[in-house]
């Protein structure tokens, strides 16, 4: 079985700021075809909308789907919510992993309303996805992203040219052998990977 990483962990939270571009959009879809469906006036003085016709039944359609879409959506955050506050509700690290990943805020912004450095604040981020990679309800909530993200990716019959490859690259070492902290600028970049996909590679260039 896999095993779950920091920055698997990480690409699972980031999930919610895309999910929110993700609900704004279902939204305004269903505006836009609410207002070809429902006649009104405009602001110009106009007629807009449509009566009842083949265009209004596709319209409703796709109120249907992009509700749908939302829905999948809101059980999607309330997943992500749930995990991060398998942290203790007043905890630093549950502040921090909040702004970082919720509200999507660089460092900078958390450090003017949290009282501590950067540095600091990437010491109580490392420490509250220990925590949380701690618990298994955690971890399979992330093995099962990182399995669909996979399915996803075989569906893209991504193929590289020529002899190139698709690596994907290991995660970098977090954390030194006392258990100190890396913050990402001092990490080294990994130099190793898994083969992902395999171009008109040789034989020979296997061996």
């Amino acid at each position: 079985m896999d095993e779950i990483t920091k920055d698997d962990l990480r690409s699972f939270l980031r999930q919610y700021t895309k999910l929110k571009w993700a609900r704004r959009l279902a939204i305004s879809r269903i505006m836009e075809a609410e207002d070809g469906i429902f006649p009104h006036v405009g602001l110009d003085g106009m007629p807009h909308g449509t009566s009842p016709s083949e265009g209004a039944a596709a319209a409703a359609l796709r109120i249907e789907a992009s509700h749908d879409q939302l829905d999948r959506i809101d059980e999607k955050f309330r997943e992500i919510e749930a995990v991060i506050d398998t942290l203790p509700p007043e905890s630093t690290e549950h502040s921090v992993i909040g702004y970082r990943f919720l509200q999507n805020h660089t460092w900078d912004y958390i450090a003017a309303r949290i009282p501590y450095s950067s540095r600091r604040l990437e010491d109580y981020e490392y420490m509250g996805l220990d925590t949380l990679l701690a618990k298994e309800h955690v971890r399979a909530a992330v093995r099962k992203f990182k399995e669909q993200g996979k399915r996803k990716m075989d569906k893209c019959h991504l193929l590289p040219l020529g002899d190139r490859i698709v690596v994907r690259l290991d995660p970098a070492e977090e954390q030194t052998a006392g258990g100190l902290y890396i913050s990402k600028a001092t990490q080294e970049a990994p130099q190793t990977g898994t083969i992902e996909r395999l171009g008109e590679v040789k034989s020979d260039m296997l061996q």
